[in-house]
């Protein structure tokens, strides 16, 4: 078993542990080799023909264009090679894709997903969503890229930050520093797609949702970006 592969099959099995067999698997949002906005359910961004649970199913997308989004209209796409949602039209010059969605409770614990898809990377560090419960920025460096994680706009210590290459290897990981800030290195950064997945757990954040109660809140976030480098 090659050391990526070691790599990735430890991970499914720790997050196994935190999360049901099902969750174990993140939406991605990415653009489509047709220019179409694509969400897709897997463990990486490889993995596309899983089966939509049917509240990722009822997923709404956005697109943003400076400060301004728009609804993206999508529709149901199936095949041996790719389950998911896709525009119907092509995204054009926008900067960035996202979605927002709550999967439901599992085992006392409210799920909720984040997933991002940036068209172009910051040469600098931008200002944070004060709003945004979980947000992520990745900035393009003369070394490879930095994350930095915020939540409610304040960064976030300790989260550890998943990369992964086209084909589903991880090829980096680590935790953010008290800036928030994670670095991977042109090493790590591979030619094409890659995306980055992180989660966090609110103890105490209870509530009630579709009659049932849970205790805790826990969140997870993926980002896709293509390589600054690769052309």
């Amino acid at each position: 078993m090659s050391h990526h592969l070691n790599k990735f099959v430890f991970l499914a099995l720790v997050l196994g542990l935190l999360i049901p067999r099902a969750e174990a698997h993140f939406p991605w949002l990415i653009v489509n080799e047709d220019g179409k906005a694509a969400l897709f359910f897997g463990e990486s961004i490889a993995e596309r023909s899983y089966k939509l649970p049917p509240t990722i199913a009822k997923a709404k997308i956005n697109a943003w264009a400076k400060a301004k989004s728009t609804k993206v209209k999508t529709t149901t796409l199936e095949s041996d090679e790719f389950i998911g949602l896709v525009s119907k039209e092509k995204v054009g010059d926008v900067r960035s894709l996202s979605m927002n969605v709550t999967y439901g409770i599992y085992n006392g614990n409210r799920l909720n997903y984040f997933a991002r898809h940036l068209t172009g990377l910051r040469k600098k560090k931008g200002k944070p969503q004060a709003k945004a419960k979980l947000s992520a920025q990745v900035v393009d460096t003369d070394e490879g890229v930095d994350v930095y994680v915020y939540e409610l706009g304040k960064p976030m210590e300790g989260i550890e930050v998943h990369l992964y290459c086209s084909a589903g290897h991880e090829e980096g990981t680590g935790k953010t520093d008290a800036s928030g800030k994670i670095s991977f290195t042109d090493k790590e950064v591979e030619d094409g797609l890659n995306g980055i997945m992180f989660g966090h757990t609110v103890k105490g954040d209870a509530g009630e949702l579709n009659g049932e109660n849970f205790e805790s809140t826990m969140y997870y976030f993926t980002l896709t970006f293509n390589d600054p480098e690769d052309k």
